[in-house]
């Protein structure tokens, strides 16, 4: 996706972003699967939520100023809807998890 609007000096500011935290959601998403403790996991998978909604944000701006096709844009902007609705609830419940633990304490 990004590789196109690398060529173009009005995306490739755009394209850059969208790649760092593109690739921030994947590398953090790995470093919370390997967390060491359940806070852990918290304080990570909370990251990977942060960097999936700055990719969307970088899709949407892309699509709001007519900067790329909109029907690539859609579909990627579905899936990173879909990613961003998932690490939503798993970060909801890994708090929840968090503070049912600390009850337990």
């Amino acid at each position: 996706m990004a590789k196109p609007l690398l060529r173009r000096d009005e995306t490739r500011d755009i394209a850059l972003q969208l790649r760092r935290a593109a690739n921030g959601t994947a590398a953090n998403y790995r470093a919370a699967c390997r967390a060491k403790s359940h806070r852990d996991f918290t304080s990570k998978i909370a990251t990977v939520l942060e960097e999936a909604d700055e990719s969307q944000h970088w899709l949407e701006t892309l699509l709001d100023c007519q900067l790329a096709d909109p029907r690539t844009l859609r579909s990627h902007l579905q899936e990173a809807s879909e990613l961003v609705a998932i690490f939503t609830a798993a970060h909801e419940t890994a708090k929840r998890n968090d503070q049912r633990g600390n009850e337990n304490e």
